[in-house]
């Protein structure tokens, strides 16, 4: 793919940042002007679901909304998902559509069943290897001058701190503000297209 929406807006106008380009491509009767109307169709065909939601059929709110379904909640940040490649490709295809827009850049890795479940485990191992050491360094200094060394008990104390850590981790405030991020991204996206709406050439 070539340009994103915004450069090709932008190189229209030869603005720096986003504004009001819409009263610019307008002709007299309010209507998208013949060489607006030109490019962006060249850039729907390449993008045939920005395209959907530009006329209304579609919207990227929507279709993320899978996505924090997946992700949001306190058990689904705890637990290592299974690998749903069917769910990864269609959050891959919408958010490389969006990408393509140019709004802003989200990295569509970030929100596969894949990274998460990798990122779980590796949190996982961390927070096992950090909440044993920190959890029974004390306990070894006790240990080596008392008769309780065996004693099965101590060993809650260990696994009770890598838990406390690793569900501390996942449920830091990272991956909310990936998924408010990725809100608000297909929001604007959204409002941008219906702005550059054009009907079929046949219409």
């Amino acid at each position: 793919m070539e340009d994103t929406l915004v450069e090709i807006i932008k190189k229209l106008h030869g603005f720096d940042e986003l504004g009001e380009y819409i009263n610019e491509d307008l002709n007299s009767k309010g209507e998208l002007k013949d060489h607006t109307k030109k490019i962006l169709r060249k850039f729907y065909q390449e993008n045939p679901l920005a395209y959907d939601v530009a006329s209304g059929k579609e919207s990227y709110v929507k279709l993320i909304e899978p996505i924090e379904k997946k992700f949001k909640g306190f058990w689904k940040k705890v637990c290592v998902p299974k690998i749903d490649e069917t769910f990864d490709n269609e959050v891959r295809r919408v958010i490389k559509s969006m990408n393509h827009v140019g709004v802003e850049y989200i990295n569509p890795e970030n929100f596969t069943t894949d990274r998460k479940r990798r990122q779980n485990r590796r949190i996982l191992l961390i927070s096992a290897g950090a909440g044993l050491f920190t959890a029974s360094l004390p306990k070894l200094i006790e240990w080596s001058s008392t008769t309780g060394y065996n004693n099965p008990g101590n060993l809650f104390v260990p696994i009770i701190a890598a838990g406390v850590m690793y569900i501390g981790c996942n449920l830091s405030e990272y991956f909310d503000i990936n998924l408010q991020y990725l809100q608000e991204s297909a929001q604007k996206t959204d409002e941008l297209l219906t702005q550059y709406y054009i009907k079929p050439p046949s219409s």
